[in-house]
């Protein structure tokens, strides 16, 4: 993506228990992912296997700390401190869904280079609705609909700011929260 130092200015710019939130989905989703790709997966190897779930067991952890810290820091604000938290969280994810649109360009881009020609408009257009609607299921839906992520937003963040969240976020809340 261009400007990965703007990019990771403007997160550090956030309330920092907003981007325990975020990271915290992503740990979460990497066990969903585990779960739903590999662990029953009869067609690897045992090696490969072994090494996914020694991975996986790692992951683990590094998504109990998350979740802990998360919590964590969230006990210790004020209401108008975890408004702004949640505020905060609410653009983050919302940036993410605008380097989606840039990166899923990116990839017509590169498909195009890698097969030798441009695609025409209609094409181009259909190929990047499909990577971009699998970007966002990927890394924004699954990350904030993965039940111990919901878990953690019901344990941080009141009824009202649920809510809040489920009305920004729009269509991938709307089941989960």
């Amino acid at each position: 993506l261009p400007e990965p130092g703007k990019v990771a200015s403007v997160v550090l710019s956030r309330h920092p228990a907003a981007v325990l939130l975020p990271t915290a989905a992503i740990e979460w989703l990497s066990q969903l992912h585990y779960l739903n790709c590999f662990v029953d997966e009869a067609g690897l190897d045992p090696l490969t296997r072994h090494i996914f779930k020694s991975h996986w067991r790692e992951e683990s952890q590094h998504a109990r700390l998350e979740h802990a810290e998360t919590v964590r820091a969230f006990r210790k604000l004020t209401i108008v401190e975890q408004e702004r938290a949640i505020d905060d969280f609410i653009d983050l994810v919302t940036g993410v869904e605008g380097l989606l649109h840039i990166q899923a360009r990116l990839d017509v881009e590169n498909l195009q280079r890698c097969i030798w020609r441009r695609l025409p408009k209609t094409e181009q257009a259909e190929i990047l609705t499909a990577v971009l609607a699998a970007k966002r299921d990927t890394f924004v839906e699954g990350g904030l609909t993965q039940p111990n992520f919901q878990e953690l937003l019901r344990m941080v963040a009141t009824p009202a700011q649920q809510q809040k969240v489920r009305q920004a976020l729009g269509t991938v809340l709307t089941t989960a929260v």
